[in-house]
């Protein structure tokens, strides 16, 4: 028997396990914050939660909309005694900044945040914030508007549109305004920030520095915050199954140690990055990032990027997805600080710009590219290729069991589609890759070469291409396009006898998510033909549970009551 996911699972279990002890609090739009906060007699405010919970506290609030964005002022303790956030139904609030340790938030929806610094997000966990769960959340919608009849006035100090909407777009007075182009024409002439003084539906009244402009089509934002921001110093948090869209600045800054990124969704980026990352020991796994055509024209918007003044070490891309995408993979800013410790393994890409490496001991293994390096964005160039390795120092690169398709400048020329470096780099590792033209002639290309000549061109055995995710357009799913079929010539043909790309033996990788029902009970949901184990102590004996499961379509869940003993779950095959 062999048993997958035991870190993974144990990690989400026991952030989402009841505590051992504690109080439960309510917080519902009726309440008051002068009562007592039980369920018969809630709180207001969800800061009144926040200034009374301790270590072991759980605070439920119920569905509507909460006007507040909260701050924590003390932290749990331990695993079992976390301070709990957690939100039933559609809670509307507009965001946590976590400053202490072994915090849990889960099922809020987070929107329309907007500050005047740049490093600020709707979900903010600074230094001291370890340990901190955002799990099954929804951060959407941020403070922005596009129209085409923006007409700038420098001595009114408005910007105004005859199609207004700014008030119901969440701008207010105090708000720093960003302004940016929205065309791939001339830019406008008033890019930058300004501070909001005044605003009507029709009209925004600025402090200075306008010029006259207009009728012309811009971008402006409340402010430019992320969706998330992980600062360095936070360590060992778990950011998973949460959604994140339609936001109005680049979604993600991630730093800090040890921390796990897993089932999200990114999409609708508008033309911003998708993530900044940097620290060390980070994990991110099973995220899908989609569906994200151009409405801010910023040079070269990126999905994963590292920052440029910040170093990163040991960081994995693993298992995730990304498709639709108007950018470019990555093109990696300056070598400050100590870069080195990069591998994306098992992840697939689909119809996006190429990546750019400049730091050392970058890894692609077992990845699939269709349609990679392509002109995709009015704001990048087509490249000849998906993989470009350049400047700085790339030592130690590793390139294998990697599968290109139709991938380089015109997806189909027989002189690109798979990586090229800028220098000699003799210690690179380039073996059992997969290259071809575009279907159904999957033609074979010139100049590349790795001593296996069936792996230039041909049929790579795709079981459709094109239905790349299949009918739920879900990743790593038993339906997915992209799976090779049994005839295959690139099955147990790469490296180590694996199979070629992101799918394989292990293509459908179990997972486990964990959520509460109710009536002191959680329930446990996986994907796959597997096993469900748990113990009640990891010393023990894992045992099978013996509760018989719900089917639904490729998944199954158990309700389990964590108070009868056992604590501690994973999925065994």
């Amino acid at each position: 028997m062999r048993t997958f996911c035991f870190i993974i699972c144990f990690v989400l279990v026991t952030s989402c396990v009841l505590p051992s002890h504690g109080a439960t609090f309510y917080v519902r739009e009726s309440g008051a914050d002068t009562d007592a906060g039980t369920i018969n007699s809630p709180w207001r405010t969800i800061a009144k939660g926040v200034a009374v919970a301790g270590p072991g506290d759980t605070v439920i609030v119920d569905a509507g909309q909460y006007d507040e964005r909260v701050t924590t002022v003390r932290g749990g303790v331990g695993e079992t005694e976390r301070i709990t956030f957690k939100a039933t139904g559609e809670v509307t609030m507009r965001g946590f900044t976590i400053e202490h340790p072994y915090i849990t938030v889960g099922g809020f929806r987070i929107t329309g945040h907007s500050a005047p610094s740049v490093l600020n997000g709707y979900i903010e966990v600074r230094a001291g914030g370890d340990y901190f769960h955002l799990l099954e959340s929804t951060i959407e919608d941020g403070v922005f508007a596009i129209r085409d009849d923006f007409v700038f006035d420098a001595e009114t100090k408005t910007i105004s549109s005859a199609s207004g909407g700014f008030l119901g777009a969440g701008f207010k007075a105090g708000q720093t305004l960003n302004i940016e182009n929205a065309t791939n024409s001339a830019a406008p002439v008033n890019t930058g920030t300004r501070l909001i003084e005044a605003i009507t539906d029709n009209t925004i009244t600025v402090s200075d520095g306008l010029v006259d402009d207009g009728p012309v089509r811009a971008y402006v934002s409340g402010s430019t915050v992320y969706g998330l921001v992980v600062i360095d110093g936070a360590e060992n948090c778990v950011i998973r199954s949460n959604e994140f869209r339609n936001l109005s600045y680049d979604t993600w800054f991630v730093g800090g140690a040890n921390n796990l990124f897993e089932n999200n969704l990114i999409e609708a980026c508008h033309g911003w990055d998708a993530m900044h990352f940097m620290g060390t020991n980070q994990v991110f796994r099973g995220n899908v990032i989609r569906s994200s055509p151009l409405l801010v024209y910023q040079v070269s918007p990126d999905v994963f990027e590292n920052w440029s003044t910040s170093p990163y070490s040991n960081v994995l891309f693993e298992s995730n997805c990304v498709y639709g995408f108007s950018g470019v993979l990555s093109s990696q800013k300056g070598a400050a600080g100590s870069m080195n410790g990069l591998t994306f393994r098992r992840n697939i890409f689909i119809d996006v710009g190429r990546f750019i490496i400049k730091n050392p001991n970058t890894a692609f293994e077992n990845n699939t590219f269709l349609y990679v390096a392509a002109t995709n964005s009015l704001m990048n160039s087509p490249a000849p290729h998906a993989l470009k390795f350049e400047e700085f120092d790339v030592r130690g690169a590793t390139i294998r069991n990697n599968i290109f398709v139709g991938c380089g400048r015109t997806r189909n020329s027989s002189l690109n589609g798979w990586y090229e470096f800028d220098a000699p780099t003799p210690d690179a590792v380039l073996s059992h890759n997969f290259v071809a033209g575009l279907p159904p002639e999957f033609e074979p290309k010139v100049g590349f070469n790795e001593g296996l000549e069936s792996f230039n061109g041909g049929d790579p055995g795709f079981v459709d291409i094109g239905n790349p995710l299949g009918a739920d357009g879900v990743p790593f799913t038993a339906d997915d396009g992209l799976r090779l079929r049994n005839d295959s010539k690139l099955r147990g043909s790469g490296y180590g006898g694996v199979d070629l790309g992101a799918y394989g033996a292990e293509d459908i990788r179990p997972s486990l998510s964990v959520i509460r029902i109710g009536q002191g009970l959680v329930r446990l949901i996986w994907n796959g033909a597997a096993e469900l184990q748990g113990t009640s102590d990891l010393s023990s004996t894992w045992t099978n549970i013996p509760s018989v499961p719900v089917n639904e379509g490729s998944s199954s869940f158990v309700d389990i009551d964590p108070s009868a003993g056992l604590k501690y779950f994973r999925l065994a095959l």
